[in-house]
């Protein structure tokens, strides 16, 4: 059984909703597999999670949420950069996972690339329609979450989420 999982961070309940919708539209397009909105901040990991939730109980108890400023939607590797929008990180996000990147990285290296993706899948960049997406012009996130994260994306699942603390209105 495939025991990888990631730490994702979570965007607020009106910010996910607008991305959860554009998702689901690339999705039935294209036929790719559904997901949840998320910005991974260290990603499939091989170890029972439940032995990090000490840390990340202390780490995130008085962490606040992160208001991420947008740069643009682009194209990349595929199946998992196929489609995804761009953050500029700020110091609050580089903090962040650089501590859970301290705890995480003697079991595997991780090249954090802060990102949203809106499609998984292999498909033609001449035929998105990338000029359609309107970005806000932030994101905030407003939770952490550990996801079981194996290849098949339908068996992702929750593991442990973590709300932030709210300093926006």
């Amino acid at each position: 059984m495939d025991r990888r999982w990631s730490v994702w961070l979570i965007p607020s309940r009106k910010d996910r909703s607008k991305y959860e919708q554009i998702i689901g539209l690339y999705s039935k397009k294209y036929l790719f597999p559904k997901f949840s909105p998320h910005l991974t901040l260290f990603g499939r990991v091989d170890i029972e999670p439940e032995l990090t939730f000490p840390f990340f109980d202390i780490l995130l108890k008085d962490q606040n949420d992160i208001r991420l400023e947008t740069l643009n939607v682009s194209t990349g590797d595929q199946p998992w950069k196929s489609l995804y929008i761009q953050f500029k990180p700020n110091i609050l996000l580089k903090a962040l996972q650089s501590k859970i990147n301290d705890k995480l990285k003697i079991h595997r290296d991780y090249n954090f690339e802060p990102h949203m993706s809106l499609a998984y899948g292999s498909l033609d960049e001449e035929e998105l329609e990338i000029d359609e997406i309107s970005l806000d012009e932030t994101i905030r996130f407003s939770s952490v979450a550990l996801m079981h994260t194996s290849d098949d994306i339908e068996d992702w699942k929750l593991i442990k989420k973590y709300k932030l603390r709210s300093k926006h209105v």
